[in-house]
């Protein structure tokens, strides 16, 4: 699941009309192979769109595999397991 995060705002200096601020991917429990290939489509997303920040959720486990991925905008990105029992 992607959600897209936008905030409208005012004119200023000559900036557009609306900020596009963040998207964020949600994984109840991505494994690897399938953390890696969100963070390329994040990427991918930031690359086209440019945002300045991506989310990478995956609840169902504490572990995010970000120290895994290699590739483009990973300062871009933030990632974010479980790290409490839920219930």
């Amino acid at each position: 699941m992607i959600a897209i995060l936008n905030m409208e705002y005012f004119h200023y200096l000559g900036a557009s009309n609306s900020a596009w601020l963040s998207v964020i991917e949600l994984k109840l429990k991505a494994n690897k192979e399938r953390a890696i290939e969100d963070y390329n489509h994040l990427s991918d997303i930031c690359n086209e769109l440019d945002y300045p920040l991506t989310i990478f959720i995956n609840p169902g486990s504490s572990e995010t595999f970000f120290e895994e991925y290699v590739g483009n905008n990973k300062e871009k990105m933030v990632s974010i397991g479980r790290t409490r029992a839920l219930g």
